[in-house]
């Protein structure tokens, strides 16, 4: 399952590459985040926490978020013409809130990169504006 979400999220970011910003990038993105979130919420459900941090943490890494450039434009471009990289803030975020109790420190850890990169990201845009 984890492969399909790879699947779905992994495009190569730009604004005239195939599928990352027009409808099939964002049906692409639709479908990892709703593969994503239901496979964590059904593993939350049954309450295994060990297979639940180590998909999240996977998923987490899955994102592409987790890979920091040094060129803030780069860096900018490559999250907001990419709804593959956005759908990954959300599942991550939405997990981190609705099943905070089973996540452990590594997952954490993961997903406190990610709202760093987030927020970090936020601050870029607003330079420009």
């Amino acid at each position: 399952v984890l492969d399909a979400v790879e699947g779905f999220w992994k495009k190569e970011v730009g604004i005239n590459e195939g599928g990352s910003n027009g409808m099939l990038g964002s049906q692409e993105a639709r479908l990892g985040m709703d593969l994503a979130l239901e496979l964590l919420i059904g593993i939350h459900e049954i309450g295994n926490e060990k297979i639940f941090n180590t998909v999240f943490v996977k998923t987490c890494e899955l994102s592409g978020l987790l890979q920091h450039c040094f060129d803030e434009n780069e860096q900018r471009n490559n999250f907001i013409y990419s709804v593959q990289k956005q759908s990954a803030v959300i599942v991550v975020m939405s997990i981190a809130q609705r099943a905070g109790n089973f996540i452990n420190m590594n997952g954490w850890k993961v997903c406190g990169s990610v709202y760093m990169f987030y927020l970090y990201i936020l601050l870029l845009i607003s330079r420009f504006d």
